[in-house]
């Protein structure tokens, strides 16, 4: 029942097509079947969108190619924060946030522990990207840039497939 809820909120938001009222009562549903995890899944799904649909209406026509670049850099914590870890490329205890941007307009920023590889995530969030832009942009060519933390082989390989996919 929340996925058919999510999706009319979701494509009445991304259409504009609803009342306050409207998005007042989906809500509250949404949180008497769900709880307030449902309602909190249903905002991070409206923002993760929000970010490339900014994006793909900043521009007045359809580009040829873009180029997404991947990224993730350190964010030093200081005290005792939940998922503190140390990094010894950083040298530094910190989080591990992954940034997707496409020229100066951030599509992605994913807030991580510092325990894992750069690339972690990186397909799952691509993919998410990739398909919301082809919605609007069917024929784009998309390149995928990042640095050597992004190019194991897992994800070379996952990223392959999804080229012969049209990517």
């Amino acid at each position: 029942m929340q996925n058919i809820i999510t999706m009319d909120v979701l494509s009445a938001v991304s259409e504009k097509e609803f009342s306050l009222d409207e998005l007042v009562i989906a809500t509250k549903t949404l949180f008497e079947q769900e709880g307030m995890a449902g309602v909190i899944g249903l905002i991070l799904r409206l923002v993760e969108e929000f970010f490339v649909d900014v994006f793909v209406r900043s521009y007045d026509q359809v580009p040829q190619r873009i180029i997404l670049d991947l990224d993730a850099t350190d964010d030093p914590i200081h005290g005792h924060q939940s998922g503190s870890f140390f990094h010894g490329y950083y040298d530094n205890y910190c989080y591990l946030p992954l940034y997707i941007f496409c020229g100066e307009h951030l599509l992605c920023s994913r807030l991580r522990p510092s325990d894992m590889d750069a690339s972690a995530g990186s397909v799952k969030e691509m993919d998410r990207i990739v398909k919301q832009i082809r919605t609007s942009w069917p024929e784009v060519q998309i390149i995928l840039r990042g640095d050597s933390g992004f190019c194991k082989w897992l994800v070379s390989h996952i990223i392959r497939q999804l080229t012969d996919g049209g990517l």
